[in-house]
């Protein structure tokens, strides 16, 4: 048996329990099911590669799978019988491959695919101090993308893998960041497809300051702050592994920002709503860019209703997500329906948000879209196969809105089979 390879398989059980709740006759029926194997190579080569990550989605269930390749280049992992999608191969060092595919997986079968990776291009270069001596300790990534982050060697050399492929075919700027913090050195500097090897010179970078605040003007301590840089259609975090957070009394520094160029900072905190605030690097006096004060709304409020398909039955264990919409919500809160569809999301602000559904009923998936007001009860949500439609619910009742002096356009939405949604 290959190492990490399970031994037994089983459906999820989908199980619903209050606070202090036990709950002991749940069953799990296991099986040895069947194996999908994916045979991952090196292109050109043909040489099997180890430890890529292999993505598979189950549809059905709603989550995502994973497996390793080992030695021989081999992913394996034991599934339920049924449909399932391979929806990427990924490698350090290689482009991923993000085809779609489906596959069938049969009991006490093995269902074997192949994939293969193409290396992927580097760039290489050396970073240098203001004073042109190469600099160690510089730590470069290329924006955007989830990619790899390194550090510049004793020489201030690098070298950097570079996979343009997740963006597909769509028109993209990209940029390499270098930062120094202890230095306070920094740039960035937009790069090309053919870019493979350069010399990057840092300066002086630019501090962002202030004060995460609540309504009351009292610091937030332990708020956390996201400088995001704004680069033709995309926005992509500066801060990758390290989160800064306010201290103490809500203050915050945030050292070696690359100047001449655009960011948007977000501020969130436990108990409260984001707020970010638009900055650029011009704007700065001496090298210091102060935004004062960041005013967190509180996330005091909650929603509440029930979720329904499309004959009004109740949808039992819908997951349910919110998140901003505009108006400062948290970036994300989540609960689940009980067994009567029923749902409360707490924690959310004042101002309107998303409401997003995700539902598994006999093997078939429901969604639905919603977009509320904070503070609003009774709603009524309803989830659908397919794409869902986006339903805008207002915290006032139809008959409130009627009869108040606002000005409407009121009327009866119907779905496609003409029923009142």
């Amino acid at each position: 048996m290959p190492e990490g390879l399970a031994d037994w398989v089983a459906q999820p059980v989908s199980v619903t329990l209050k606070a202090g709740q036990t709950q002991t006759d749940v069953l799990i029926e296991v099986s040895k099911g069947g194996l999908l194997e994916v045979c991952v190579t090196e292109a050109g080569t043909n040489k099997p590669l180890n430890k890529a990550s292999v993505s598979i989605r189950d549809e059905k269930n709603n989550r995502w799978l994973s497996a390793k390749s080992d030695e021989d280049g081999i992913a394996r992992i034991r599934l339920m019988p049924g449909g399932y999608q391979l929806s990427g191969v990924y490698r350090q060092g290689y482009e991923s491959d993000r085809r779609q595919e489906a596959v069938t997986v049969e009991d006490g079968a093995t269902q074997r695919v192949a994939r293969t990776l193409s290396g992927m291009p580097k760039i290489r270069g050396i970073v240098r101090d203001p004073a042109g001596e190469p600099l160690e300790g510089v730590e470069l990534s290329i924006l955007p993308g989830g990619g790899e982050e390194v550090r510049s060697d004793s020489q201030g050399k690098f070298e950097l893998f570079w996979d343009r492929s997740f963006w597909g075919e769509r028109e993209t700027t990209f940029c390499l960041v270098a930062r120094h913090e202890q230095r306070d050195l920094a740039a960035a500097r937009e790069i090309g497809e053919g870019t493979e090897a350069l010399e990057l010179k840092l300066e002086p970078g630019v501090t962002f300051a202030g004060k995460v605040v609540d309504p009351n003007g009292e610091g937030i301590a332990g708020a956390r702050i996201n400088p995001m840089l704004r680069l033709s259609s995309w926005g992509s975090s500066l801060i990758r592994h390290q989160t800064k957070q306010t201290d103490g009394d809500g203050n915050f520094k945030i050292t070696a920002i690359p100047p001449g160029h655009n960011y948007n900072v977000y501020a969130n905190a436990e108990g409260y709503g984001q707020e970010s605030v638009d900055a650029h690097t011009d704007n700065a006096v001496n090298s210091l860019l102060d935004f004062e004060t960041i005013t967190l709304p509180l996330a005091n409020l909650s929603v509440s209703g029930q979720i329904v398909d499309i004959k009004g039955n109740p949808v039992p264990n819908a997951r349910i997500a919110g998140s901003g919409y505009g108006d400062g919500q948290p970036s994300r809160v989540s609960t689940q329906a009980d067994g009567q569809g029923h749902f409360t999301l707490e924690g959310v602000c004042a101002g309107t948000i998303n409401i997003r559904v995700d539902a598994d009923r006999h093997g078939k998936r429901l969604s639905a879209h919603a977009v509320a007001s904070g503070g609003a009860t009774g709603l009524r949500i309803v989830a659908r196969e397919g794409r869902s439609v986006v339903q805008y619910i207002r915290a006032k009742s139809y008959e409130q809105v009627i009869q108040s002096s606002e000005k409407v356009i009121a009327g009866v939405a119907l779905d496609e089979n003409g029923s009142p949604v």
